[in-house]
C-alpha cells in the first residue's frame, strides 16, 4: 500500500492549485450537544512535500500544508475504558469547511505506520479538496501500541473509528475551522480499511443520531474482507494453496483470539499454531510492533511458512476440532453486510484476481445487494491487490467517482 499513497500523493503533486476555498459565510446557531472526551496531544504541521517524503521517500517543492492534531479519545469496551488514538486535520488556510473525509486505514504491523505518525492517503484527498480530514489509529497502534491489534474484527474497528469521529467533532469545535450546516461526511477506506469502512456505513446507519452526527453522504470501500466466515473458508478450504500475502493470515487468526475472551479460558495461542511459527520469533515480532508487513513476510518466508498448513497447527486446521471451532466461533459475528440494507450511497470496488483478500468476499457482497439501487459494485477484471488500491485512490483523486 505504500505504492498506493506514493502515487497519489504525485498525482496530488501534479493537480494541487494550491487555491483554497475560504467559507466564511455566517453560521446558525449551533445545536446543544454532548461533548465526547478528548486529550490533544500534540499539534503540528505537514507540507505536501513532508506528506509526500513520509510516504514514498521522495521529495518535491509543494505548495500549502496541513495542520495535524494528534489527540486521545476513549473507547467503552465491555468493563474496560481503552484509550486509542486519532488525528484530525485540515489544510493552513481555511476557516471553514463543507466536507469530511473520514478514512478507514490500511493494515499495518508496525505502531507507526498510522494517522498520527505517517500521512495517509486521505489526507492528500483532502489537502486536495480544502477538507477536513479524520482518521483513527487502530487499536494497538499509534499512541495505544501496548494493546493488541484486532485486524480481522472489523465490528470493533469500526465502532472505535466512530468514537474516534465523535472526539475529533469536539476538538473541531474547539480549534478547527467551522463546519457548514450543511456539510457532508465522505467515507472511504481501501483492504482492511475497506472493510472497517463498511461496517462504519453500516454503524452510521443504523444509529439515527450517527446519522445526524455525521452528515454522512458516501461511502467507497475498495478490496476488504467483508465476512470473515467467507474469509476463513476460502483459506480452509485451500490449505496448501501458496500465500502470497501470509501476514494477513497469520494476523487474522491471532487477532480473533485475542478479541474471544473465552477462547483463553478453554486453550493457548500455543493450541493454535504450528511449530515453524512457535519456534520461530514471528509472534515476538508481530507483539513488538517494530516490524513492518514486508519484514513479517519475509521473516514466515525465511521459516518456510508459505501456506495456511504451515501457518497452523493440526487441530486449528480440523474444522472437527474443538480448537478450530473455538478459533473460528468469533468470526460468525464479523459479516457486515447481514442485517443491513444500505439507504445511503456506497460503492464497493474489487478486483477479480485479487490474492490478497479473495474475490469471494466482493461476491458475497454482490448476491445480497443485487438488486440494492443505493450499491454500486465496480468488478475489475484483473490486477492485484496493491494495484487495484492504487486505482481506488486515484479514481477518487481524479473525480471519476461521483460523490453523490
Amino acid at each position: 500500500m505504500k505504492k498506493t499513497a506514493l502515487l497519489l500523493t504525485i498525482t496530488a503533486a501534479l493537480i494541487y492549485s494550491g487555491c483554497a476555498k475560504d467559507s466564511s459565510d455566517d453560521q446558525a446557531p449551533e445545536k446543544p450537544s454532548k461533548r465526547e472526551w478528548y486529550d490533544l496531544v500534540k499539534t503540528d504541521t505537514i507540507s505536501n512535500t513532508e506528506m509526500l517524503k513520509q510516504i514514498s521517500g521522495f521529495s518535491l517543492p509543494l505548495g500549502n500544508a496541513m495542520i495535524r492534531n494528534t489527540f486521545l479519545y476513549h473507547y467503552v469496551n465491555g468493563t474496560d475504558t481503552l484509550t486509542l488514538s486519532g488525528a484530525v486535520c485540515w489544510p493552513l488556510n481555511i476557516s471553514s469547511s463543507s466536507e469530511i473525509w473520514f478514512e478507514s486505514h490500511y493494515f499495518s504491523a508496525r505502531w507507526d505506520q498510522c494517522p498520527t505518525q505517517q500521512a495517509q492517503s486521505g489526507m492528500v484527498l483532502a489537502s486536495m479538496r480544502n477538507s477536513v480530514y479524520i482518521g483513527a489509529d487502530y487499536q494497538g497502534l499509534g499512541l495505544s501500541r501496548d494493546l493488541y491489534l484486532p485486524y480481522l474484527n472489523t465490528v470493533m474497528l469500526a465502532e472505535q473509528n466512530i468514537e474516534c469521529f465523535k472526539a475529533a467533532m469536539t476538538l473541531l469545535k474547539d480549534y478547527g475551522p467551522e463546519l457548514t450546516d450543511d456539510f457532508q461526511t465522505y467515507n472511504i477506506g481501501y483492504s482492511l480499511g475497506g472493510a472497517v469502512s463498511m461496517g462504519v456505513a453500516k454503524q452510521i446507519e443504523l444509529d439515527p443520531e450517527l446519522k445526524e452526527l455525521t452528515h454522512l453522504k458516501k461511502t467507497f470501500s475498495g478490496g476488504g474482507p467483508y465476512d470473515q466466515v467467507v474469509y476463513f473458508n476460502y483459506f480452509l478450504d485451500r490449505q496448501d494453496l501458496y500465500l502470497d500475502y501470509p501476514v494477513a493470515f497469520l494476523c487474522a487468526v491471532k487477532s480473533i483470539i485475542n478479541s474471544d475472551p473465552s477462547f483463553k479460558l478453554q486453550f493457548d495461542i500455543s493450541d493454535c499454531f504450528s511449530d515453524k511459527i512457535l519456534e520461530s520469533r514471528v509472534l515476538d515480532d508481530l507483539d513488538s510492533k517494530n516490524y513492518d508487513t514486508d519484514q513479517i513476510n519475509q521473516t514466515l518466508r525465511d521459516i518456510n511458512c508459505n501456506t495456511i498448513e504451515d501457518i497452523l497447527s493440526v487441530q486449528a486446521l480440523d474444522r472437527n476440532s474443538n480448537v478450530n471451532k473455538a478459533v473460528f466461533k468469533a468470526v460468525e459475528n464479523l459479516d457486515l453486510p447481514a442485517g443491513w440494507t444500505p439507504k445511503l450511497p456506497i460503492l464497493v470496488r474489487h478486483s477479480m484476481t485479487d490474492t490478497y483478500v479473495p474475490f469471494v468476499c466482493m461476491k458475497h457482497v454482490m448476491e445480497l445487494w443485487a438488486d440494492n439501487p443505493n450499491v454500486v459494485f465496480e468488478t475489475i477484471e484483473s490486477g492485484q491487490h496493491t494495484e487495484d488500491g492504487v486505482n481506488f485512490y486515484l479514481n477518487l483523486a481524479f473525480n471519476k467517482y461521483p460523490l453523490d
